[in-house]
């Protein structure tokens, strides 16, 4: 095997480098992923996500999206990547204009065997998101 000259070596680095630092994740598929799966979960009035740009692929490394509602409101979707090809498992909170069901029964629950000691809450929807607006009411059994 030869060795290198300076000059090589310097290119190499370089390129080595740039290998490295050039991947990153496909934020606009990461968020198309997660628009479509608050729609398919019950939340119809998300207009769009924001994910931040040039997230490098690292398992378990966490970052912030931006969901936005038809009203122009946005609120915050935690998101976790799983590994260093772009899955990633994401959840969002409750936000005014969209519930999250799950969070919201927990809550309930929680609250209530507190006060009397064992509650079971049911709001109906199997849907993790519920589009709501103000003074609008559902009930939960």
């Amino acid at each position: 095997m030869r060795s290198l000259n300076p000059s090589e070596f310097i290119l190499l680095l370089v390129l080595l480098s740039l290998v490295g630092c050039g991947k990153t994740l496909d934020t606009a598929s990461i968020e198309t992923t997660i628009k479509d799966g608050i729609t398919k979960q019950g939340g119809t009035s998300i207009k769009s996500v924001i994910c931040p740009d040039n997230i490098k692929p690292e398992v378990g490394r966490d970052f912030e999206c931006v969901g936005v509602l038809d009203s122009g409101a946005g609120f915050p979707i935690s998101v976790k990547q799983q590994d260093a090809q772009g899955n990633i498992f994401w959840e969002a909170a409750s936000v005014k204009g969209l519930l999250n069901m799950a969070q919201l029964q927990t809550e309930f629950e929680q609250g209530l065997k507190k006060e009397i000691g064992q509650a079971s809450i049911d709001c109906g929807k199997a849907t993790t998101y519920r589009s709501v607006k103000p003074g609008e009411t559902f009930d939960c059994q």
